[in-house]
């Protein structure tokens, strides 16, 4: 082919106004023949265009990409669950306290049935007494704390195991990527 045709077809290219057949003849001419010196810098980008066009996957590529999204799949419903649990603790520790707050305003309400304005009062005359009941009724509240504390640790240390199990292998599928 004409140098000088090579280098309207070039032109062309450039300009993105060729066509498919001249492309590939633009593509021939940069693979096959013995190309000018000043056109040689092209030649290098005609090349990995058609070795890109020889480029595959590996046949086991689609089971690969498969296996990394139910992965991750798997990741979102284990961390769901967690969050669910987490919630739930949560919402239990919530009711506690509301459940404690309508049985001291409900008693206090009946016991003042009567009464427009709620006086209080001491109802233990000795110290002592009133410490000791204070102080059994802060310890039965801080048991109930501590239990769902441990239910929460567990719970963050199985999370922290099925982390050490996957990290492995999402390591291991971004190496092979």
């Amino acid at each position: 082919m004409n140098i000088l045709e090579i280098e309207v077809l070039l032109s062309k290219y450039w300009n993105c106004e060729t066509s498919v057949e001249e492309e590939l003849i633009l593509k021939n001419f940069f693979v096959s023949e013995e190309v000018p010196e000043y056109l040689e810098k092209y030649k290098a980008f005609f090349l990995f265009q058609e070795k890109q066009q020889h480029l595959s996957v590996h046949a086991d590529f689609d089971k690969k990409v498969m296996d990394i999204i139910s992965r991750q799949e798997e990741e979102k419903t284990i961390s769901i669950y967690n969050k669910k649990q987490l919630i739930f603790h949560l919402v239990r520790v919530a009711a506690v306290i509301l459940l404690c707050l309508i049985v001291g305003l409900g008693t206090a309400y009946l016991v003042n049935e009567e009464e427009e304005i709620i006086h209080y009062t001491d109802t233990y005359t000795d110290p002592e007494d009133a410490f000791k009941v204070i102080q059994h009724a802060v310890f039965a509240v801080s048991d109930n704390l501590q239990d769902v504390q441990f239910e929460v640790m567990d719970a963050l240390e199985k999370t922290e195991m099925l982390n050490e199990y996957i990290q492995p292998e999402i390591k291991t599928e971004n190496q092979l990527n």
